[in-house]
């Protein structure tokens, strides 16, 4: 408490400077933060500050005060600051240093200063500190709050990435800027952008270069012609045209070095040697759309852009996506960048690389790569030369591939969609299909093709077979069998599916892998596709306590009891019950869940005796203190209706803009 009274006692010099610049005053009335009305005239405004300010204090001034308590404070202080300054400008108030110029800047500034000496783990908390410094302009601070974080911090890359676009953006300090991602990437050697902050960085910092030694060129010129206006006269004009074109800047040689991209050419061999492979292709290209787009003097980005092609070239010389970023380099970009004459050239360049890559390397990725590219290319032509040019490229090369074995399911389907969007024969097209799927018989998209072509039964049922844990066989066979069966038929159908969707490793690992990621599983989508059905087509007459047969074989997960009952329709009152019952009976189910959902259920049917009894048998049978506290939180929030309790301690004295 005697750190609470010797705070507010230091803030008597600031309060009595408001009061003598009239801008907290007696008279002025305060506007509640939440209600937004006038408080009381005896709640004046210096007084309300203190109170406000006091409470804060306290709060800090606990055995271990909590984050939410430094920030707090630091905002209400924020709020008051934006405030003042806003009254300072209409009153015209001098802004001659005194304590109600920056006492209120002052006091954020140790906030943030204790707060991240208490909380340095928390980043966030030291990117809000930054982003103050940033808006207030505090750069000498900054900068050595920068070097505090990233000491204490110094396996986090974007921390050396904020600190640098600070130093080059912002302090104009390339070197710096430099010396920090040289730092970081000893540190964090294999972080990818790093790297690429890192080169972006020396792009910028060789632009600049040009573009000083460019001014400085422009003004020596303009310099020596005002200087020689006295003596041109006696010059005839074969002399007066040597003189200007010997007029140039002597730049130095390590100047010329930066400006032509050799540090970026380090750059590249530095991160093939030092990347992990499956960074690499991810920087490369990524780096290949930043040069391309940066603006850089033709022959440097040439240049630049040719190393960076080599590089990744020799850095993964059989990775598929690698070999056809290259091969089609003369196709995608601009004509003069590849060394070709035009377009046209370039694709014939283009369609022959690929072709030579898919052949040179004889892997089933780099042939379905390929093969997808220059169907691609094929669907963007509008010139028909051009299309029947390419078109020719791709059935050499489905044909080529598919007798060397290296087509994927991907690659025949690709293939087959082209030719049915070229209007081939539907026999063609069926034909490469059972062909596809003989050797491919589980890949699911090759079953769904087929069915698009030739639907039948039989062919669902092989569909089933081959990929049990494909949800969209099962809703287009179910979708199939309500055009063409009766009603008895249609339920016998939904029988076996659901047993069927309880067994096999694959069904059990699929389903277990959807209940993970939050989702129905396949046995669940078929209950709620025989809910949905039997209230729309009517396949079954069921009691209301019932939601299916009982030949049915259920096993539901808690995300289908979750979704019956979320949805807005009359159920039965015990089969509500019913559901509830089962559904806190799961072994995977969360019971502080399904007890608030009930509790709010019986409160809304005025059950509020079993409501509390839900409750109260709940709350006795956990163990986990952090579930109680969630479970009366959420009991507490059903209570007040629904809506979070806020805070009340701020309402009566947190000032507003005016």
């Amino acid at each position: 408490m005697a750190n609470v009274t010797m705070a507010m006692e230091q803030m008597l010099p600031e309060f009595k400077d408001y009061e003598k610049k009239n801008l907290f005053s007696k008279v002025r009335g305060v506007l509640s933060a939440v209600h937004r009305s006038p408080l009381t005239h005896s709640q004046v405004e210096i007084k309300s500050i203190a109170a406000k300010r006091q409470k804060l204090e306290t709060a800090l001034g606990k055995k271990t005060p909590s984050q939410s308590d430094y920030l707090r404070y630091i905002e209400y202080e924020i709020t008051l600051e934006n405030l003042k300054r806003k009254r300072m400008t209409r009153l015209k108030v001098a802004l001659t240093p005194s304590p109600a110029l920056y006492g209120i800047q002052k006091r954020i500034l140790q906030l943030f200063d204790k707060a991240t000496s208490r909380f340095r783990s928390d980043i966030s908390l030291w990117l809000k500190y930054i982003e103050y410094l940033k808006k207030v302009g505090a750069n000498k601070l900054l900068s050595r709050t920068f070097a505090r974080v990233i000491n204490l911090h110094p396996a986090n890359p974007q921390l050396y990435i904020l600190a640098a676009s600070w130093e080059l953006n912002n302090n104009v300090s390339a070197h710096s800027a430099r010396t920090l991602l040289q730092r970081g990437l000893r540190l964090n050697s294999k972080d990818l952008e790093l790297w690429l902050t890192y080169a972006r960085m020396e792009l910028v910092f060789a632009e600049r270069v040009r573009r000083r030694l460019e001014f400085d060129q422009k003004f020596d010129e303009a310099a020596a012609a005002e200087n020689s206006e006295g003596v041109e006269k006696g010059l005839d004009a074969e002399d007066t045209k040597a003189a200007n074109t010997d007029v140039h800047i002597n730049s130095n040689e390590s100047d010329k070095k930066v400006m032509d991209g050799a540090i970026v050419i380090a750059i590249i061999d530095n991160a093939k040697q030092t990347l992990p492979p499956t960074s690499q292709f991810t920087f490369f290209s990524s780096l290949i759309s930043l040069i391309r787009e940066f603006p850089l003097p033709v022959i440097v980005k040439h240049n630049l852009l040719n190393h960076t092609y080599q590089t990744l070239r020799l850095a993964l010389p059989e990775d598929a996506d690698a070999r056809l970023l290259i091969a089609v380099r003369a196709d995608e970009n601009a004509p003069e960048e590849a060394g070709v004459v035009d377009k046209v050239e370039g694709l014939d360049v283009a369609c022959n690389a690929v072709t030579t890559v898919m052949v040179e390397l004889q892997q089933p990725a780099m042939t379905e790569k390929g093969l997808q590219w220059l169907i691609q290319r094929y669907q963007k032509e509008d010139d028909d030369n051009l299309k029947q040019y390419l078109s020719h490229f791709i059935n050499t090369s489905f044909k080529s591939s598919k007798s060397k074995k290296l087509l994927t399911p991907a690659a025949h389907l690709s293939y087959i969609n082209h030719l049915r969007t070229s209007s081939a024969d539907e026999d063609k097209v069926t034909k490469l299909v059972n062909d596809a799927l003989s050797k491919h018989p589980h890949s699911s998209k090759l079953h769904l093709l087929k069915l698009d072509l030739q639907p039948s039964n039989a062919a669902y049922q092989a569909a089933l077979t081959s990929c049990p844990a494909v949800w969209e066989l099962y809703e287009r066979f179910l979708y199939h069998s309500l055009n063409g069966l009766d009603a008895a038929a249609i339920t016998k159908l939904f029988e076996k599916l659901l047993v069927d969707a309880l067994q096999g490793e694959a069904l059990i690992k699929a389903n277990a892998e959807e209940y993970e990621r939050g989702h129905l599983t396949v046995h669940d989508r078929l209950l709620k596709m025989f809910v949905e059905t039997n209230a729309s087509h009517n396949l079954v007459q069921l009691p209301s306590h019932q939601l299916f047969p009982p030949s049915f074989v259920t096993s539901p997960s808690p995300r289908f009891y979750e979704w019956i009952l979320d949805q807005d329709s009359s159920l039965d009152h015990d089969l509500v019950k019913e559901l509830y019952r089962k559904w806190a009976e799961h072994p995977q189910s969360d019971s502080v869940q399904v007890t608030l959902r009930l509790a709010q259920w019986l409160l809304s049917i005025n059950k509020s005796s079993q409501a509390f009894g839900a409750f109260s048998s709940t709350i006795a049978r956990l163990t986990n203190d952090a579930d109680k506290v969630r479970l009366e939180s959420g009991w507490q929030s059903i209570l007040a209706g629904g809506d979070a309790q806020k805070k009340d301690d701020s309402e009566s004295d947190t000032l507003m803009e005016e």
